[in-house]
């Protein structure tokens, strides 16, 4: 079982009010910065799919796999120990199975969790 520990969710443009809008705004003063959400080093928000009481869904894709699609969890930091992290560490732990999501990737700061 692997936590990769501390990392960034960056986002830009996201609404108000939203689980995102807790996230630190991602500005790098590059001309590709215009409205690019990204989670850790390797994937980018494409759109909000869905919200419910623990936080939203984000379509999204790998920048480090070429046209692979993934989900991304987001909830806001509010208990400990976090039910995303206990989810991520159910999946890692079930391993690949046909009936359950794969857990690529997990990260959380003092204000957010992340589960791709």
């Amino acid at each position: 079982m692997k936590y990769n520990g501390p990392n960034t969710v960056s986002l830009r443009g996201v609404n108000e009010g939203s689980v995102s809008s807790v996230m630190t705004a991602y500005s790098k003063g590059s001309q590709n910065s215009n409205n690019i959400l990204s989670v850790g080093p390797g994937y980018r928000l494409i759109k909000k799919i869905g919200a419910g009481n623990f936080g939203e869904i984000w379509l999204a894709t790998s920048l480090t796999r070429r046209h692979d699609c993934v989900a991304v969890k987001l909830e806001q930091q509010r208990r400990k120990p976090s039910q995303l992290h206990t989810e991520y560490k159910i999946y890692r732990r079930l391993g690949k199975n046909s009936f359950m999501p794969l857990a690529y990737y997990f990260c959380q700061t003092t204000k957010y969790n992340a589960l791709v």
